[in-house]
């Protein structure tokens, strides 16, 4: 039980970390920003952290999707599958 609240309270922390660095640059966060924040850390804290972010609309949808895959993936391969996907709609 103690550790599940350890862990709650990294993911407030850093999610509340990242929303002041985000109001202090007056809303103009970048994805890399964020990528480098994250970057260590579990992925499921990240997964966590992201929907938080999310939640808090300082994410849209396709931003926290396209990060979250970038983590899950370890690079940025996931972009050529997405490429054949909007050249073949």
């Amino acid at each position: 039980m103690e550790e599940l609240v350890k862990r709650k309270d990294m993911v407030v922390d850093t999610t509340d970390t990242i929303i002041s660095s985000y109001k202090k640059h007056g809303y103009a966060l970048s994805i890399q920003a964020i990528y480098s924040e994250l970057y260590g850390l579990e992925i499921e804290l990240i997964v966590e952290i992201l929907g938080q972010l999310r939640d808090k609309n300082v994410l849209s949808l396709s931003e926290k999707s396209s990060l979250q895959k970038l983590f899950e993936s370890g690079g940025i391969d996931f972009i050529k599958g997405m490429r054949s996907e909007i050249l073949n709609r």
